[in-house]
């Protein structure tokens, strides 16, 4: 086969830590080379050298088996390497086209060409099976949207030519490309996948979806610890060979207790919102999960705000514990509600600031004294957070951009754990967190409900409702189609009441 990269023995430190050791990895064309692991197994270290971004202490990258100097993000593309970071690198007061073009937009006469570069984006995100205006400002799409600009700029750097001769090497990495997509993006996006496979294109394919990974890649590595655990064909390969591989010890499941239910925390009776939903009544007790299950534009993410305070009925009625629903989250927190969303990032986390800060800012009573901040308290409540909920830091004045995924996840829900809520509410609980982070979240949910308090979790993930739920309630179009015992649930019965084909509300 032809071998587009080579990696030979590449190490790399940050101080003490030893992120990348003695790996070894060879990518061909026309295949989707998967790697897989824990977050802190390496992937990103890797991922970067290759990019760039970061320059091996030792060992050789190789394009086709020519040795080369990768020292910066231009040289990797200019050599025919084109990078999807899971931090999105767009530009929000720019067109879709112009972000898509940037660096190398068409030019005529010494001017950039607009008609060839509304052309040259509109084809680009037809391969990914979308057809998004190619004017409208950035800023101003979904965050699904913006992860296609971002992939549909990295395919147009491939087959961009920047020289007379055609590029050799032609490259893709993808990081978590779908954490943002909806179920019809995702199939989009692996079609696409699928035909620069066909037309040669060497894809590295980074994802926390093992589903994902078997269904899609030719070969499979996996990464622990820094090192290769293996490198194999996918074909035969289960998610299950793969969480094996990558944590190396048993994972544990949720407890599944049967749930004793308590008493009624929240209810909404005949709750309408328009274009969202209709005439919804729904019971929520406590000691008990209750999963929201339902498709893309089900409505299912309004449940969950409606319950927060975030978004507020048209009609109908929410109670909390038998009162009327305050009418915004801030009120309601003090009801004994707490809100996860489903965006870390933007609308759950202080990235810049420290693990200890975001500890406390959901309630600042706790570290005050006589109206002052207490800078020992603060870090206190870091240090209890870091233990409490397993984080994986150097310490509690660590700022949270710099934690991965999942432990950025654990510093979010510890936030509001630290209230000991009545009502929790999580949308997405594990978005784009690995195996081992995945099941340390499922544990502490769990936990809560069997402390006696209600949990609310509204995830796209099936197999998570199904895990972590009690019951789960099914929304098809912005109505309850159903309320399911979960032990009884199986991911059919479920997509039967999401898709609307049967009806069977309690």
């Amino acid at each position: 086969m032809n071998s587009m990269i080579t990696l030979r023995g590449l190490n790399k430190s940050f101080g003490a830590t030893h992120a990348v050791k003695d790996v070894s990895f060879t990518l061909e064309a026309g295949e989707v080379h998967a790697l897989v692991g824990e977050n802190g197994a390496g992937k990103s270290t890797l991922m970067n050298m290759m990019a760039g971004v970061l320059t091996p202490d030792s060992g050789h990258i190789l394009l086709q088996d020519t040795p080369r100097a990768l020292t910066s993000t231009l040289m990797a593309a200019r050599a025919g390497i084109a990078t999807v970071f899971q931090e999105l690198s767009l530009v929000d007061g720019l067109s879709v086209a112009e972000n898509i073009c940037a660096g190398h937009a068409p030019v005529q006469f010494g001017l950039i060409d607009s008609g060839a570069m509304a052309r040259r984006a509109t084809d680009l995100l037809h391969r990914l099976g979308t057809d998004l205006p190619v004017w409208r400002p950035v800023g101003s799409l979904l965050a699904g949207q913006r992860q296609l600009v971002e992939i549909a700029k990295a395919i147009g750097q491939l087959y961009h030519p920047e020289a007379a001769v055609p590029r050799p090497v032609r490259a893709l990495i993808l990081d978590e490309p779908t954490s943002a997509l909806t179920a019809d993006e995702k199939l989009r996006l692996f079609a696409a996948v699928r035909e620069l496979r066909l037309q040669g294109v060497g894809i590295i394919y980074i994802s926390h979806h093992l589903s994902e990974v078997v269904a899609l890649a030719d070969r499979i590595t996996v990464l622990r610890d820094g090192a290769t655990v293996w490198t194999r064909p996918a074909a035969g390969l289960t998610t299950e060979d793969l969480v094996s591989a990558m944590v190396g010890r048993e994972v544990l499941r949720a407890p599944r207790d049967e749930a004793v239910p308590g008493p009624e925390m929240a209810r909404l009776e005949g709750v309408t919102r328009a274009g969202q939903v209709r005439d919804l009544t729904l019971s929520i007790r406590g000691g008990e999960v209750l999963g929201v299950a339902g498709l893309d534009g089900s409505g299912r993410e309004t449940v969950a705000r409606l319950l927060a305070g975030v978004e507020l009925p048209e009609q109908g009625r929410i109670t909390l514990a038998g009162a009327a629903h305050p009418g915004t989250l801030r009120r309601a927190m003090s009801a004994g509600v707490a809100y996860v969303p489903d965006d870390r990032k933007t609308l759950g986390l202080f990235l810049d600031l420290s693990i200890a800060a975001n500890a406390v800012v959901t309630d600042l009573t706790q570290v005050a004294r006589a109206g002052m901040m207490r800078e020992a308290l603060i870090h206190v409540a870091g240090v209890e957070l870091i233990a409490d909920q397993g984080v994986k830091a150097a310490g509690p004045d660590m700022s949270v951009r710099s934690l991965s995924g999942g432990n950025q996840q654990k510093v979010l829900l510890g936030k509001w754990l630290r209230r000991a809520p009545r009502l929790l509410v999580v949308e997405e609980p594990t978005k784009g967190v690995d195996i081992g982070a995945k099941q340390d979240i499922h544990m502490r949910i769990a936990a809560l409900a069997r402390e006696g308090a209600a949990v609310v979790i509204v995830s796209s993930d099936l197999p998570e409702i199904l895990e972590l739920s009690d019951r789960i309630a099914v929304m098809h179009r912005g109505r309850l189609t159903g309320i399911v015992d979960a032990r009884s649930a199986t991911e059919e019965s479920v997509m039967a009441l999401a898709s609307g084909l049967v009806e069977d509300a309690a």
